[in-house]
């Protein structure tokens, strides 16, 4: 079945220093890295209700290893690499 909608998400691998670095600025790089993670697996599984009447598109960054990224995530999405200098190229790109 062909599905007319889709939801895409961008995303990082969660590694110590790559992300939320402004939250880790006033916190640490671990309790970031927990966050980043905890936000991002309810997003994944909040979506994962909708994956029927949805495509599910999982943008990670260009830097990332996919194959750490399917590992993180559920498989059952399409996952792309993002392109694009800024966010507004990248979603463009999308």
């Amino acid at each position: 079945m062909i599905k007319k909608k889709a939801i895409i998400i961008f995303i990082k691998y969660p590694e110590l220093g790559k992300v939320k670095t402004r939250l880790a600025s006033t916190t640490n790089d671990r309790f970031a890295v927990n966050i980043y993670k905890a936000i991002s697996e309810n997003i994944f599984y909040e979506v994962g209700k909708l994956s029927q009447e949805y495509e599910v598109f999982i943008f990670y960054s260009e830097w990332d290893n996919e194959t750490d990224i399917k590992r993180w995530v559920e498989k059952k999405y399409s996952f792309r690499a993002q392109s694009g200098n800024d966010l507004g190229e990248k979603m463009s790109n999308a």
